[in-house]
């Protein structure tokens, strides 16, 4: 028995060929492009890095150049204080730790240190406490109204209380 063997489209493997080709062809094109940009890319990334590392830190850029006039007029002592502030949550009463240092009525640092009992509340605070300085460190004590942080929108109901206590104790 013999088998018929016929030979494959011709005019398929011309069209498959075509494809092939301008497959590679793009490819080709592409790693050209993205030689031709990569140096100019890492550049600008030097660039960059090399601009924010000669930038004045956050608190610093909040105090601006009129930090000297601030601590004249400033309505707070310099200096670190401690409260809890307290707020509901679904769970019942809690509190929360909040220590800040005030120079020229702006928050030079702060630190939050957990209190709560309910198992969820403390995941909370905990998830607060590592994310919450952005919206504090160089800002005015009277400018700082912390939002949710890292999921938690009651934590902060605290962190704002224990501001408002902190601002009764740091008028001048």
């Amino acid at each position: 028995m013999s088998e018929d063997i016929t030979p494959p489209n011709q005019s398929g493997n011309k069209t498959m060929g075509f494809v092939i080709l301008g497959v590679l062809a793009v490819a080709a094109i592409g790693v050209l492009a993205y030689d031709q940009l990569k140096p100019a890319a890492s550049t600008e990334m030097e660039q960059v890095e090399t601009v924010e590392a000669n930038q004045p830190s956050t608190a610093e850029q909040n105090m601006g150049a009129d930090a000297p006039e601030m601590a004249a007029d400033s309505k707070y002592q310099d200096g670190e204080y401690t409260v809890m502030g307290e707020y509901t949550s679904p769970g019942g009463p809690e509190e929360i730790e909040v220590t800040v240092q005030l120079e020229n009525g702006v928050i030079v640092d702060s630190e939050v240190v957990p209190q709560a009992t309910a198992p969820i509340s403390v995941k909370m605070q905990n998830d607060f406490e590592s994310g919450y300085e952005e919206q504090v460190i160089g800002k005015s004590l009277d400018e700082v109204q912390v939002s949710k942080v890292a999921g938690s929108s009651l934590t902060p109901k605290g962190f704002n209380d224990a501001l408002e206590k902190i601002k009764q104790e740091a008028r001048a």
